[in-house]
């Protein structure tokens, strides 16, 4: 039942992201700390997978640099571990304040919070426990793994509706490589236990 209402979200985020840009609308990552970490090598990922520009912003400098250049049907994707970072919480009421009609993505991994319940039009769950080290390891390979699905994902819908030059092979690749990630994380594990 996870599984499909996930897929499901991830359609929707999908056709957001089509429908902005085929506007010519901006999408934004707006995160703090090991999230806004996420964030940006997401923005690699979006750029290599999807061919699309997702720029990844602290919450004080997205305020400072694009608050005022926000425009209805832009898209805002919040990252967040808890799900209640208060400046991120911040961005969203202040875009609403300022009369903006944009759209609100989230990935978060506590699905009961303020950002997953009140400040999103979608929000894509983590589901990966709770989050107990400062290092937040658990919940940014988590995003990581999300954001990169989300990425293509999103390539996959653009190339079916001609929305970006990436091309068939270079998806196929991308889609590859995630199959890869279980086997090399646990040769990680087994090749490091005593940097560990």
């Amino acid at each position: 039942e996870e599984i499909d209402t996930t897929r499901a979200k991830m359609q929707d985020y999908c056709s957001l992201m089509a429908a902005c840009r085929k506007k010519g609308r901006t999408a934004y990552f707006v995160a703090c700390g090991t999230s806004y970490n996420a964030a940006k090598c997401a923005s690699v990922f979006f750029n290599r997978i999807a061919g699309v520009n997702v720029t990844a912003y602290l919450p004080g400098d997205f305020r400072s640099q694009c608050l005022d250049a926000v425009r209805d049907g832009d898209v805002i994707i919040g990252i967040s571990q808890s799900g209640e970072t208060k400046d991120l919480i911040d961005v969203f009421n202040q875009v609403k304040a300022a009369g903006k009609k944009v759209s609100y993505v989230n990935v978060v991994n506590n699905i009961n919070s303020t950002i997953a319940l009140e400040k999103s039009d979608i929000y894509i769950p983590l589901h990966c426990g709770p989050e107990i080290a400062v290092p937040a390891t658990k919940s940014f390979v988590n995003q990581l793994l999300v954001l990169y699905i989300m990425a293509l994902r999103l390539g996959e819908r653009f190339a079916k509706e001609k929305l970006s030059a990436v091309r068939p092979e270079t998806l196929k690749k991308y889609s590859e490589s995630l199959c890869l990630i279980p086997e090399l994380i646990e040769e990680t594990i087994n090749n490091t236990p005593d940097a560990v």
